[in-house]
């Protein structure tokens, strides 16, 4: 680095010596280093050389250095850290020599001092195969030097150098140690951080949907305590939850409906048949679901009797009708010849009465 300092003005012997000094230091990063003085010559016929005074303190001086007839000097040995303060004076033929000029300081930057180590990285715990997790990390410089930073991913793999934040994606599963090391602008580094452990898993099999059986269909008698079997599989994570519902026919009130086997009692019919039909559902722990349905046929319950008329359905009474004045009461007797019930009693009306 060289930077120019302020013009000063010296007198030796009635002529005046204008004196620039320019200063630069080398070797930053050692425990010595130097200065370079530089002046304008002096045009006197006599001059015969300068001399550069130096020292810790403004205005003592304990080094003198005869630098001959020339317009710059290279002091050197100066240690790191140090404030220095330096004259100049002229001398001519006749061993005559001027005051000092005045003076002009520097002090020497000192050693530079490597970065602290980083932070532990901050960034994710776990991440997916080929999927781009960011890590941040910081470290501070005793010089003051700007930083680059480098991380470790795990595995041998280092990044390039650059920012405090930085991104990577693991090809394979398992746990890496990230790190983070930092360089100054002088390229002295830092130890490597503390270690932030990533886990990386395989990209999960898409979920598949369960399947659903809400057993065969059935034929029942009229109150008779049905039984629904349903059952469900799931290849990948298991059956959560079941639920029977009635979607159509006679209502009926089902027990254990959020069980793989519900149940209900058979509506009473009078005759006939009713087809109630059930529908279950199965979901798996992933959230998916699947249907099915059964039905159950509800009918009376046969005896094995036949059914018989005394008369059949063209019979007519032998007299139609009478002069009836007033109501009369009508009955009818029977002989039961097989066993069975009487579900009716016909009259015949003609149209006269």
């Amino acid at each position: 680095m060289i930077a120019s300092k302020s013009i000063h003005r010296i007198w030796m012997l009635g002529f005046e010596i204008v004196v620039s000094v320019i200063i630069g230091v080398i070797a930053s990063n050692a425990m010595a280093a130097q200065v370079t003085l530089a002046w304008n010559p002096n045009t006197e016929s006599d001059l015969a050389g300068y001399r550069i005074h130096y020292g810790t303190a403004s205005g003592s001086y304990t080094v003198h250095t005869d630098v001959h007839n020339v317009n710059s000097h290279t002091v050197t040995g100066l240690t790191a850290g140090q404030s220095y303060y330096f004259a100049a004076t002229a001398y001519d033929a006749a061993g005559n020599e001027s005051g000092y000029s005045n003076p002009v300081s520097f002090a020497v930057p000192g050693e530079n001092g490597a970065p602290s180590a980083p932070a532990v990285p901050t960034g994710p715990a776990s991440a997916l195969v080929n999927a781009s997790a960011s890590f941040s990390t910081s470290a501070s410089d005793p010089n003051g030097d700007s930083l680059q930073y480098r991380f470790d991913w795990g595995g041998g793999v280092l990044s390039a150098w650059g920012t405090a934040s930085q991104s990577h994606g693991w090809a394979a599963a398992g746990q890496y140690a990230v790190k983070a090391q930092a360089r100054d602008s002088l390229g002295l580094e830092s130890i490597w951080s503390g270690a932030k452990t990533i886990t990386i898993t395989q990209n999960p099999t898409p979920n598949a949907a369960p399947t659903a059986n809400a057993g065969a269909d059935q034929t029942v008698n009229t109150g008779a305590v049905v039984s629904l079997r349903g059952s469900g599989s799931d290849a990948d994570d298991g059956i959560a939850a079941y639920q029977w519902r009635q979607i159509s026919g006679i209502t009926v009130t089902l027990t254990g409906a959020q069980t793989q086997q519900a149940s209900f009692t058979a509506p009473n019919l009078a005759s006939g048949s009713a087809a109630l039909v059930f529908e279950l559902t199965v979901t798996d722990r992933g959230g998916l679901s699947a249907t099915d349905t059964a039905t159950v046929t509800v009918a009376v319950q046969s005896t094995g009797q036949t059914t018989s008329s005394i008369w059949g359905n063209s019979t007519t009474p032998g007299t139609v009708s009478a002069s009836d004045s007033q109501a009369v009461e009508l009955g009818m007797k029977f002989k039961a010849e097989v066993s069975g019930f009487v579900t009716g009693v016909r009259f015949y009306k003609s149209t006269a009465n």
